[in-house]
């Protein structure tokens, strides 16, 4: 039995559920929790998930700059150690 966050009561003994799933119908509260997700309408991203998408494609960005860097760096010293006559 799949119970509330918030509540230890278990999802089905609520009145009238409240909150952006309350379209789920309530014979899936005793389903597995993959089915109601499935089931459930497309809720907006929250604070958190918003924040962490953020620093993700941040980090994304910073890791593809550095590797640029790096790149060139090898290939400079590449061309500093060659030898300059045959």
């Amino acid at each position: 039995m799949i119970r509330s966050r918030r509540t230890a009561r278990p999802l089905r003994d609520r009145a009238r559920p409240r909150g952006p799933h309350r379209r789920v119908r309530a014979s899936l509260c005793w389903q597995k929790p993959s089915t109601i997700a499935l089931e459930r309408p497309p809720v907006a991203l929250s604070r958190s998930r918003v924040a962490l998408e953020r620093f993700t494609t941040a980090l994304n960005r910073a890791r593809i700059v550095l590797e640029r860097c790096i790149i060139d760096l090898v290939r400079s010293t590449a061309a500093l150690s060659a030898p300059a006559w045959p």
